[in-house]
């Protein structure tokens, strides 16, 4: 759409109008693809913010439970992961 559209004087009104209306509109429909696809990447962005902090509270849990079991302490960490094998 690297064309500009040059108005004559032997257009008439409906021709320049057209001219002008139909990259308008293209203009203000990639405008709004753009923006729908920046909302759908703001909420990307968020659900992998999301899942990296879950992922590290996950392996911070599995870091002490790895610890507990080398060290044989209580096994009272172990009902929270046999409820989710149970289920």
């Amino acid at each position: 759409m690297s064309e500009f559209v040059y108005l004559s004087e032997d257009m008439n009104v409906f021709e320049a109008f057209f001219a002008i209306w139909f990259p308008l509109q293209v203009a203000m429909a990639m405008a709004a693809k753009a923006k729908l696809l920046l909302r759908e990447l703001k909420t990307v962005k968020a659900d992998l913010a999301f899942a990296k902090d879950r992922c590290a509270q996950l392996e911070e849990e599995n870091k002490i439970l790895r610890v507990n079991r080398e060290r044989g302490d209580s096994q009272d960490d172990d009902d929270l992961v046999c409820i989710f094998f149970v289920c």
